[in-house]
């Protein structure tokens, strides 16, 4: 997805596995006005920030593959990268919800 043409939307990268709640996190935010774009896996998240600039990352914490959300929320750190981080997740528990924060 190329947003040149959306300049004037705030732009989401949505990082969840699970198709269903993805396609529903997207409707929501293309509903409001907002570019998104969906991506299952970790891997994929990384690669799609390091190619185009984004607004907000909506992350799941347990993804397939490789790097969950913590991983890919550890590199958007490492990298400086200044965007705003939600992190989702069905599963939660305390540990989670502090490791989020630090």
């Amino acid at each position: 997805m190329s947003f040149n043409k959306m300049e004037d939307k705030h732009r989401v990268l949505i990082v969840e596995d699970d198709a269903l709640l993805a396609r529903s996190y997207k409707e929501m935010l293309v509903r409001d006005s907002c570019a998104a774009k969906a991506v299952p896996t970790g891997a994929e998240a990384l690669r799609e920030l390091d190619s185009g600039y984004y607004d907000l990352v909506l992350l799941d914490i347990n993804l397939a593959g490789a790097l969950n959300g913590f991983a890919v929320l550890e590199r958007i750190r490492k990298k400086g990268q200044a965007i705003r981080v939600v992190i989702l997740t069905a599963h939660g528990n305390p540990y989670d919800i502090e490791r989020g924060l630090t």
